[in-house]
């Protein structure tokens, strides 16, 4: 259930930063994508401190 709810909030912190900064897009399609795998959970404070 944890795993499910961490995917729900990333997507959905992935979509919120993606309408409201158009650099966010340009960072995910360099590549950012793979690097936030790398980094595991870090994720969550970069997402929500934007």
């Amino acid at each position: 259930m944890s795993m499910l709810d961490t995917t729900i909030n990333y997507l959905s912190a992935l979509v919120m930063s993606a309408r409201s900064e158009p650099a966010n897009k340009e960072k995910l399609s360099r590549g950012d994508l793979s690097n936030l795998g790398k980094q595991g959970r870090s994720w969550s404070v970069d997402y929500h401190s934007l």
